[in-house]
């Protein structure tokens, strides 16, 4: 039986830090006038777009000159809690440019699934519902892909009847060797924002686990939707060839751009134009 694991379920929190005062602060602190500038000029914001616009130029595009310093986006903080499989979390974890904090199985061992005579385990009713199969409860524990044929719905329903059969016999010992990678897991990570649009060029590439592409796709369209950070456009000015890969990262990069031009001041429009139309041949609007 079948799960939809629906993207918008990836991401549980998203808050981002600095966005876009630190882009602009470490743009001019980098031009070298710190002798001859005093310190209100650092405080003082560009209007909101100009300062985006800035940020899509300064992304590194390998089929240009360099447009600005790719390394002002790190003083951009991305933060987001996600929900995905143990498989997921495996692959997420290799950007060493990131930190994590995860769900402890080991934690949850002792204090979440477990049952004794003093206390059930905070989590301990959803677990004796999913050993019986309920769809909603397997459903909150596991991630079950689509396209499951049963067996990874079979393997997570039997490991939930074993913990309600040996609940309060030192199930710990066995607990964390015999789960299945579908269970489920929060994991919280901080970034910054060049890191993870490295991390994103890599991930919605069509050959990506479908599971993590699906996370990094909620993502990009929460940075857009939360705090209008063009990450589609950003994302394909740093990888061109994606848009040969991906069609809907195109488009989407289409219709931010459009708004970005919409609400640009016209002194800042040609070089953004001419980046735009050279690295990714999307037609202006």
């Amino acid at each position: 039986m079948a799960l939809q694991f629906a993207p918008e379920d990836a991401v549980l929190y998203l808050v981002v830090h600095n966005w876009p005062r630190g882009i602009v602060a470490a743009a001019k602190v980098s031009q070298g006038r710190t002798f001859i500038k005093n310190v209100s000029h650092y405080f003082n914001e560009y209007p909101f777009w100009d300062a985006v616009a800035w940020a899509v130029q300064a992304v590194d595009t390998p089929c240009l000159e360099r447009q600005g310093y790719e390394s002002v986006l790190e003083h951009v903080v991305v933060q987001f809690v996600a929900k995905c499989s143990r498989i997921c979390t495996h692959e997420l974890v290799r950007h060493r440019l990131a930190s994590y904090a995860q769900t402890s199985t080991r934690v949850l061992g002792l204090e979440a699934f477990r049952a004794d005579d003093e206390k059930p385990g905070i989590l301990y009713p959803l677990v004796e519902k999913a050993a019986e199969g309920d769809p909603k409860a397997i459903g909150k524990l596991c991630v079950i892909p689509e396209w499951d044929d049963g067996s990874v719905w079979e393997a997570c329903r039997e490991y939930f009847r074993r913990i309600v059969e040996h609940s309060g016999k030192g199930i710990d010992a066995w607990l964390r060797y015999s789960q299945p990678d579908a269970l489920a897991a929060h994991i919280m990570v901080t970034t910054n924002l060049r890191e993870l649009l490295h991390m994103a060029s890599m991930r919605l590439h069509p050959h990506a686990h479908w599971e993590i592409r699906r996370l990094f796709e909620a993502l990009a369209d929460d940075l857009w939707e939360k705090y209008r950070i063009p990450f589609h456009l950003m994302l394909l000015l740093k990888r061109p060839g994606l848009a040969t890969l991906r069609r809907d990262l195109k488009e989407k990069a289409h219709t931010q751009l459009k708004e970005l031009l919409e609400n640009l001041d016209k002194r800042s429009l040609s070089k953004l134009i001419i980046l735009v139309q050279k690295s990714l041949g999307l037609q202006v609007p």
